[in-house]
């Protein structure tokens, strides 16, 4: 009996899934790493909850949105398995095969169409790409990431909502399918996706892609070319008209840089180098390339030779999807695809400069017309398979290395020596492994990498106090310069809120608290840091904590007031009504806590259980007030 190729090819790519599950499967005992906790803490419930699931979904502060969907997919992770990296990563695991099979559907019902690939290599082509895709190395750093649940998971739903666009498309005469796919499944599936990452919001942009390589516009009948307007105009040039005013509204906002410690220009610059070096990645996948780290990636301040060269490539590529567009259509889908994909993360928007996991969906657009390529000549179909077999190599190898802090780190350092962040998280390694000299000396070149930043002078006055009882004055000189003269980054901020409570703990007798409330006072004077009001936020909040372990407690309630003022987290209020307790200042906690009542009716996304833990711990105190009384 003879199954369709089809089926053959199905079944293979099928198997061949448990391959890649193999391939990950070592890597999920690594490390949580970068920002990993401070989006999986806040999201990590000890007991199922729905008022607290509902809670940490409102309360992240990754991106525009808030991203709730992922965080509350963390949550459940962290139901189901506890606090482990483990968990966090078999589920990007799954997700990420699941992306796999739904690509390889995906590709399959589109490449079916095209005249100039022959019915029996359609899917073997979507095989050969997704299998590729799965298993590139690349895919690793965002696997094996947990926090990057996001790109991951964005992603699903980005597929999902195209892949059901061309099943609609495909069904014909069905208007019935159209209108549900259009007035319903299509916002869901954008809401979900934008909700899990804001990259979502090029769903648009993907389904025009494919409706004019694939489609070319055309409806089989009257009525559907009706339906099909409704949706063009509704669905597609609307959100895009909509999503371009509110850029141009917001673009103080948006494209705020007094934070960054480079300028637009800067961005755009550089960003023109970085594009062309994940076309290398993905192309050329040398492991001594590939890492976490890439913040040592060579800033671009002018239009110098090698920018307009990289210009003008981009320009040439476009140049290439346009000449393209009849003859070889799989070359212009898969770099507008690439393109498409990187338009929100490697544009104008104030960014980190270079991570690879957002090469995550915009990867298959360099791998598919490669992979058709190979497919076309007899002795490339030869050269194809021992590339493939690399592939799985390096992918086994850098899974290896996730796999193992002290080797990721090691690796990382040994392959970016100038990676400030690299030497800053085997510091962290050689700290907790009581390697003291270790972590001393590559915390001083994290900081010599890093000369306008505060958080690495603050780890290495913490570090210093902790083992030799005493700081030197110019070390904590260069300090307060950092904080009051450069723009205070997110791992100078979190630095600079560990030194307030490491001081507070009396960690180290000579790192006095007078010396903090002047650091975070030079902090919130910096011109550059107060143009942020969530910054203000969070450095009044450090203030008060500050102030209140110097014994200055009127002016500690006063900056809890002013963190709530700039910041709008209730947090500051809880802190300041537990404050108040510890003062027994019970008359001022009650309007503390009036004021938190106030808030939580105000918004449905805040929780009543801060309110009630206080008034459990203020009906508490009342009671020992009352046993102590022997009443």
């Amino acid at each position: 009996m003879s199954f369709p190729i089809k089926d053959r090819v199905t079944f293979l790519f099928l198997t061949f899934l448990l391959v890649v599950a193999w391939l990950y499967w070592g890597g999920l005992s690594g490390p949580f790493l970068l920002d990993d906790l401070s989006n999986l803490n806040p999201a990590f419930l000890g007991e199922v909850s729905w008022s607290g699931l509902l809670d940490v979904t409102s309360k992240n502060t990754s991106g525009v949105l808030g991203r709730p969907i992922s965080v509350g997919s963390f949550t459940v992770t962290g139901w189901l398995h506890g606090w482990s990296p483990w968990g966090y990563k078999y589920h990007n695991l799954l997700l990420h095969i699941l992306n796999g099979v739904l690509l390889f559907y995906l590709l399959g019902r589109l490449l079916e169409r095209m005249k100039s690939i022959a019915p029996h290599m359609a899917w073997g082509l979507a095989a050969l790409s997704v299998s590729v895709w799965l298993i590139h190395p690349l895919q690793v750093s965002t696997v094996l990431y947990a926090v990057q649940r996001m790109t991951i998971l964005s992603a699903t739903f980005t597929i999902l909502t195209v892949l059901g666009y061309v099943l609609v498309r495909l069904g014909g005469r069905k208007p019935a399918r159209k209108i549900l796919y259009y007035c319903f499944l299509f916002p869901v599936g954008v809401m979900m996706a934008s909700l899990s990452k804001e990259t979502g919001a090029l769903i648009p942009l993907y389904i025009l892609l494919v409706e004019g390589v694939f489609f070319k516009f055309k409806s089989l009948e009257s009525e559907s070319i009706k339906i099909d307007r409704v949706f063009w105009v509704a669905g597609i040039v609307l959100p895009l008209a909509l999503g371009s005013l509110y850029f141009v509204s917001h673009l103080d906002e948006l494209v705020d840089y007094n934070l960054r410690l480079f300028t637009l220009l800067e961005r755009l610059f550089t960003q023109t180098q970085v594009i062309w070096f994940y076309v290398q990645l993905i192309v050329f996948p040398k492991l001594s390339h590939l890492s976490l780290y890439h913040d040592d990636f060579p800033l671009k301040s002018a239009a110098d030779f090698w920018v307009v060269i990289a210009v003008f490539g981009v320009l040439l590529a476009f140049f290439l999807a346009y000449i393209c567009r009849k003859n070889c259509p799989l070359m212009s889908f898969g770099i507008l695809w690439f393109f498409i994909g990187h338009l929100m993360e490697s544009t104008v928007f104030p960014l980190e400069m270079v991570f690879e996991h957002r090469n995550y969906l915009p990867a298959l657009g360099i791998i598919l017309p490669i992979c058709y390529f190979v497919l076309q000549v007899k002795w490339l179909k030869i050269l194809g398979c021992g590339c493939f077999v690399l592939l799985m190599a390096l992918c086994f190898v850098r899974v290896g290395a996730w796999g193992d802090e002290g080797i990721l780190y090691a690796v990382a350092v040994h392959d970016k020596p100038s990676s400030f962040r690299a030497q800053i998280n085997i510091a962290d390694y050689y700290w907790e492994h009581e390697a003291y000299e270790q972590a001393l000396r590559h915390l001083k070149i994290a900081s010599e990498l890093a000369p306008e930043d505060v958080g690495p002078i603050l780890y290495q006055v913490r570090m210093v106090c902790a083992l030799q009882g005493n700081v030197e004055k110019k070390l904590l000189e260069e300090a307060e310069h950092r904080a009051g003269t450069y723009p205070l980054t997110p791992y100078g901020l979190s630095s600079l809120g560990v030194t307030v409570m490491f001081t507070a703990n009396n960690s180290c007798q000579s790192l006095k608290m007078e010396w903090v409330r002047n650091l975070v006072s030079r902090a919130i004077a910096n011109k550059i840091t107060s143009q942020s009001k969530t910054r203000l936020g969070h450095l009044y909040s450090m203030l008060a904590m500050a102030e209140f372990h110097s014994g200055n407690y009127e002016i500690s309630l006063e900056a809890f007031d002013k963190a709530y003022q700039f910041g709008g987290k209730t947090e500051a209020v809880i802190e300041k009504a537990y404050m108040l307790l510890k003062l027994k200042d019970f008359d001022r906690f009650n309007e503390t806590l009036l004021l938190l009542k106030e808030i939580q009716e105000r918004s449905y996304t805040e929780s009543s259980h801060p309110v009630e833990r206080l008034e459990q711990k203020h009906q508490s105190m009342i009671n020992d007030n009352i046993e102590s009384l022997g009443i």
